[in-house]
């Protein structure tokens, strides 16, 4: 099963650009929302739990020209590194 570039759009609930000060806002706020940010080959997607708090995680998807999915990464968002 190919997973496409539509397919993880439909997750984002709340769309946002991945920057400290949007990452910095989310952590304080009680949103507990997805929120993500779409490139051309790009997704980025973010969501904090009543666990994790600011120590979330920021999943990036990679599509080919084709928009079929190629590549997933995890990196910690640029707000936890200050936490």
């Amino acid at each position: 099963m190919e997973i496409t570039k539509s397919d993880v759009q439909k997750l984002i609930q709340v769309q946002k650009e991945n920057t400290f000060l949007n990452h910095f806002i989310y952590a304080i706020k009680k949103d507990y929302k997805i929120h993500g940010n779409i490139e051309k080959h790009k997704i980025n997607i973010w969501q904090k739990t009543s666990l994790t708090g600011s120590s979330y995680s920021v999943y990036s998807f990679e599509f080919d020209s084709e928009n079929i999915l190629t590549k997933v990464n995890d990196k910690l968002n640029p707000f936890a590194h200050f936490t």
